[in-house]
């Protein structure tokens, strides 16, 4: 019976909380923040607090929580078992209210003093101007009206131009007083109304009612979501030694405005999003509009303007989410691809349209309105025969000659790398290397498609990842066609419809196994926690945070292009990337103890490599001359000739040996107007459609090399376009 009745006991009294909790004894509790996870957007707050309860019904009260607190996400939790959760109201107060009339005295009683004598100011200047005005309405009475004599006269034109002196003296110290008194009253003004901002801040404050059978104590576990906060990840990379691991400190810069100081936490930074709402999301009435949309006046669209619109949303197909899927803004330009769930979101401007693209997928577009949140979810159709509609169809010259290739061709093919099965195979695209034969480290260019510049790399979307192919070399080849699942070739106005100007040259989109599971979405979901603990003030600018450290292997070496910088460039090479985590961002470098500068790195899934620039080395010199210019004009034959002779000489002042890449350029010829021959490379690797020569040296500790080439342009057009070709040769440092 004893069981039953303390059942029935804590029952009552569970049901006598809820109902009766306002009459319960208040007990004020404080908490402190022990763990702090800062996401994209917001930040998850976790406090601690402990607390005695006597036996029967307590309410408990948790103040001087953030003001900016999210409601919704209150979580509440005690650690003793024994103890139940009544009621839990939030509410929000002012602390120390009834100190704040008596906490500015000071300041409040010197604006008194200062308004009273401003007063008393105002009054002397009145009755300076009534005394003035006396004795000049009244100058016309003294004088010759009266009989005075001439000596009377000047007595009394004396006295009344000291008096008016004396006046006009006294009214200018009163009006410097004035404004002296003014400017400081104006002041402390500003101050009270700044001090009693400080101090009414609110603060969000929470009531819990718990409920025991005896007297006992527990810790109570408080957790909430506050919106102003974000981060992004800075590295600090040192280097002691070439030839031992570089020393890299993970960072992040966080800026918070929670209105509660994060002092001294353990702190976790994720990409992932907070999802802590509890309710069913149903849909609204949706209305057409009626009649014609009115124009926008221009207040209209500026507001409009400032505030930008949320897309969110699912793409899916007829079996789930698609991910890689490709979402641009046309209005700004700016793109994010879902993830492998098919999730996806974007800010753009109002009244914006927005693509989705991807490859085996008819394209689609939506309007976006001017709502603060749009959500969006699409559907996509399968395209079997064309990969948009306004591609145009490219022939089928034979069984191998496709302008797509899918897993099972590129399986038949024996090649190490892709750019090598796709040789010959594709229609519409030619490989070649440096030497002119297929291969591997080939150059691609798309038929059909030019280049005013020279250039015709193409641009690749690997698993919805837009990268340069130029800025990438050798991209092709570093990827296992075992991983390849599809690839398609876009070309014409279809590429640049879609990708813009940069996909002038042509588009490869290509899906690997990976999609949907590579480093590059893995990243998006990043967590960490730092090692030790951290303090980030409630003064929404940037503070940094330390992370952690770890040792990473790198490899060293050396490039310059003297004919656009006349520096020599250490750059890095990290091996097995995927090992690290490492995410895009910020790069400060330390050699030794000395700060050498902000470099930059941007992780790729598709590369196990990552390369990025240390910085300048100014222990290795370089210099490029101009050694010899002969110009030579045959008007009657219509041939002119220019023959350049260049000279770049190195030299390693430093105590080890270097690999050095040092590049130059040739200029590339659009025309039949104008030919380039190159006469003498010097030993250099030459990448023909780019005109670029490329020498790979090893220089061993002060040692001096010196390279040359000779180039010759032959120009059989206009001679006074001639002279413009010439001064463009030197003014480009050709």
């Amino acid at each position: 019976m004893t069981r039953f009745h303390n059942l029935y006991l804590l029952l009552g009294m569970l049901a006598w909380a809820l109902t009766f909790s306002t009459h319960a004894n208040t007990i004020d509790c404080q908490s402190s923040i022990q763990n702090v996870t800062v996401y994209k957007k917001g930040a998850m707050v976790e406090r601690k607090a402990h607390v005695k309860l006597p036996k029967g019904v307590t309410e408990v009260k948790l103040p001087l929580l953030s003001s900016k607190m999210v409601q919704k996400s209150l979580q509440i939790g005690v650690t003793n078992t024994d103890i139940t959760i009544g009621n839990v109201k939030i509410d929000f107060e002012v602390p120390d209210m009834s100190t704040l009339a008596t906490s500015n005295d000071t300041i409040t009683k010197r604006i008194k003093q200062l308004e009273d004598s401003i007063q008393l100011l105002n009054d002397y200047n009145h009755v300076l101007y009534c005394e003035s005005a006396f004795i000049k309405a009244n100058n016309h009475d003294i004088g010759g009206k009266k009989g005075y004599e001439a000596a009377q006269l000047a007595e009394i034109a004396s006295f009344l131009r000291k008096d008016l002196n004396e006046i006009a003296e006294k009214k200018v110290i009163y009006k410097d007083l004035l404004n002296s008194k003014t400017q400081e009253l104006a002041s402390l003004k500003q101050a009270l109304k700044l001090s009693d901002e400080n101090k009414m801040n609110p603060k969000g404050v929470v009531y819990l009612t718990l409920v025991t059978s005896d007297a006992s104590e527990t810790d109570i576990d408080i957790k909430y979501m506050v919106d102003d906060a974000e981060w992004i990840p800075i590295y600090e990379v040192r280097i002691d030694n070439l030839n031992d691991p570089m020393l890299v400190k993970k960072k992040v810069e966080i800026k918070q405005n929670s209105k509660e100081d994060w002092n001294d936490v353990a702190l976790t930074v994720t990409k992932t999003f907070p999802d802590n709402s509890v309710e069913m999301q149903e849909l609204t009435r949706y209305t057409l509009p009626d009649g014609p949309q009115r124009p926008r006046t221009k207040s209209q669209k500026k507001a409009e303007d400032i505030n930008m619109v949320k897309v969110i949303g699912v793409v899916r197909d007829n079996k789930g989410g698609v991910g890689g899927t490709l979402i641009n803004c046309s209005k700004n330009g700016t793109s994010t691809q879902t993830d492998e769930n098919g999730f996806y979101e974007l800010l753009v401007p109002p009244h914006s349209d927005i693509s989705y693209t991807h490859a085996g997928y008819y394209n689609m577009v939506k309007h976006i309105e001017k709502e603060n949140v749009v959500i969006k979810n699409i559907t996509l159709n399968k395209d079997r025969n064309k990969i948009y509609s306004n591609v145009k169809e490219i022939e089928i010259q034979a069984e191998e000659d496709i302008s797509s290739l899918d897993e099972s061709k590129l399986n038949k093919t024996i090649a190490s790398s892709i750019d090598q099965a796709m040789a010959g195979r594709v229609s519409g695209v030619s490989i070649t290397s440096s030497s002119g034969q297929p291969g591997q480290g080939a150059s691609v260019r798309v038929r059909g498609v030019s280049s005013l510049s020279g250039v015709s790399e193409p641009l690749y979307v690997i698993d919805g990842i837009p990268l340069d192919g130029q800025s990438h070399n050798n991209l092709l080849a570093s990827i296992n066609p075992a991983d390849i699942v599809s690839m398609e070739v876009l070309k014409d106005a279809s590429a640049t419809t879609i990708y813009g100007s940069r996909a002038a040259n042509g588009v490869f989109i290509i899906t690997t196994r990976n999609a949907g599971s590579n480093l590059y979405n893995s990243l998006q979901d990043y967590t960490a926690t730092a090692d030790g603990k951290n303090t980030i003030p409630a003064d929404g600018t940037k503070h940094e945070a330390q992370l952690f450290d770890k040792e990473v292997k790198a490899n060293y070496s050396f490039y310059t292009a003297p004919r656009e910088n006349p520096n020599v460039f250490m750059l890095a090479d990290i091996p097995s990337q995927k090992d690290y985590d490492l995410l895009e961002g910020k790069v400060k470098v330390y050699m030794g103890n000395n700060y050498i500068g902000e470099s930059y790195w941007r992780p790729i899934a598709i590369f196990d490599t990552l390369k990025f620039s240390v910085g300048v080395e100014k222990d290795v010199a370089v210099d490029r001359e101009l050694t010899t210019t002969k110009k030579t004009q045959m008007e009657l034959f219509n041939k002119n000739k220019v023959r350049r002779d260049w000279k770049i000489v190195v030299k390693n002042n430093k105590p080890i040996s270097i690999d050095l890449v040092v590049e130059d350029q040739i200029p590339v010829s659009t025309n039949d107007i104008c030919k380039v021959e190159l006469i003498d490379k010097g030993g250099a690797n030459l990448d023909k459609e780019r005109g670029l020569l490329k020498w790979n040296l090893k220089l061993a500790p002060g040692e001096r090399k010196e390279l040359h080439f000779t180039f010759e342009i032959n120009y059989k057009g206009d001679p006074d376009d001639f002279e413009d070709l010439f001064d463009s040769l030197v003014e480009e440092n050709f």
